[in-house]
């Protein structure tokens, strides 16, 4: 009886809980087969192990064609999961490859 009377109530305070748990602690869930999206155990440990920052230069920026584009987006989001295993210490700086004469790095 309860349950029918504040189903939506619980299902949105359900939602609401999980949303605040996953701001807290990050997973992702890779479902391919071959785990084309996971991170090794062993590549964990060692980005774990950085102690200095370490710069990063992509040269993916500009404007780029849709496959570019989708390249751009999979290397952000790996580079933010490395980022985030090595306790934030990557500087990830995009360059416009068609401009990198003025905007090479010191």
């Amino acid at each position: 009886m309860f349950l029918k009377k504040y189903k939506n109530f619980v299902f949105l305070s359900l939602l609401i809980i999980l949303v605040c748990i996953s701001y807290f602690y990050h997973f992702r869930i890779d479902l391919t087969s071959d785990k084309r999206y996971s991170i090794s155990v062993q590549t964990k440990n060692l980005i774990s192990k950085i102690d200095k920052p370490i710069q990063v230069i992509v040269y993916l920026d500009g404007d780029l064609n849709p496959g570019f584009q989708r390249l751009k987006k999979s290397t952000v989001e790996l580079l933010e999961e490395l980022s985030f295993f090595s306790g934030e210490r990557f500087q990830i700086q995009f360059i416009n490859p068609s401009l990198a004469e003025s905007n090479e790095p010191t």
